[in-house]
């Protein structure tokens, strides 16, 4: 139609998260769990990831790790960390670059009563 401007593309949005360190403790390997979240601003997020470095010498998972999201939408991530050894390591959420520090620490067993010898 002549006079009509054709529709702006939508712009995409950023993800900022709502923190930028996470610390777990993990309890002779066990899990110990953390969230974070994360929310499209400025319009909406068409596909969003959340990459866990490899190589860790213990388990660090993301859930969900990517997904979509409408502008103003949220998404609670959660991270689930176990190792029986410390380590550090940096999870990165696209677009935007965001990264979100990892400090697991390794507690030993609670001492449960001992019987006499």
């Amino acid at each position: 139609m002549p006079g009509t401007a054709p529709a702006a593309p939508a712009v995409p949005g950023v993800l900022p998260v709502d923190q930028n360190q996470l610390h777990f403790v993990s309890v002779d390997g066990g899990d110990s769990t953390r969230k974070f979240v994360i929310t499209a601003e400025g319009g909406p997020v068409t596909a969003y990831t959340i990459a866990v470095p490899p190589g860790l010498p213990g388990s660090l998972t993301v859930s969900p790790s990517s997904g979509s999201l409408g502008d103003g939408g949220s998404a609670t991530i959660t991270v689930t960390a176990a190792s029986t050894v410390p380590f550090v390591a940096s999870l990165t959420v696209n677009p935007g670059g965001a990264t979100v520090a990892v400090d697991v620490k390794v507690n030993p067993p609670a001492a449960g009563p001992t019987s006499p010898a």
